[in-house]
């Protein structure tokens, strides 16, 4: 279990050093405003997906065989 978490933990350092890492380039290419519209499509998108999958998404990872997580992610998509 402790794997897992670490497999979870890993991932989401690793996309948020790209995020950062790729700030510079992004910045060069973008203008202010579009980085606001960027915010709020991102801020929207983002409580739409949560209140859509009922965050059904991690306990498909703490699931205890693949049966439940199968029966978890199929409850997910119906959502």
């Amino acid at each position: 279990m402790s794997r897992d978490i670490f497999k979870l933990a890993t991932g989401g350092v690793v996309s948020s050093a790209l995020l950062f890492a790729s700030i510079p380039f992004i910045a060069r290419l973008y203008t202010p405003e579009d980085f606001t519209l960027y915010a709020a499509f991102i801020a929207v998108f983002d409580l739409l997906s949560v209140v859509s999958t009922l965050k059904l998404e991690i306990a498909i990872t703490v699931a205890k065989d693949d049966d439940e997580a199968k029966s978890i992610l199929a409850v997910s998509m119906l959502s």
